[in-house]
C-alpha cells in the first residue's frame, strides 16, 4: 500500500484473502513525496512506484532491494 508519507507498506494476504498481516520486511522507503501508484511486474519480481513529484522507483522484490 502506498502512503502519503512516501513509504510503501507491505502486507501478506492469508486465509484466501480473508486476512492481511504486515510483511516481515514491512516498509519500502525512498520517495520524498506521497506515493501515487504502485504496480507489480508480470513475474512479480519487481515493484514500480511513482510519487507526487513524479519520482519513479523500481524495487527488486525477491530480496526487497530498491534500485
Amino acid at each position: 500500500m502506498g502512503a502519503q508519507d512516501g513509504n510503501i507498506y507491505l502486507y501478506d494476504v492469508v486465509d484466501g484473502g480473508q486476512y492481511f498481516r504486515k510483511h516481515k520486511e514491512g516498509i519500502l522507503r525512498g520517495h520524498k513525496n506521497y506515493v501515487m501508484q504502485i504496480d507489480w511486474s508480470d513475474d512479480s519480481e519487481y515493484l514500480q512506484s511513482v510519487s507526487g513529484d513524479y519520482d519513479l522507483i523500481f524495487c527488486k522484490c525477491c530480496g526487497l532491494l530498491c534500485k
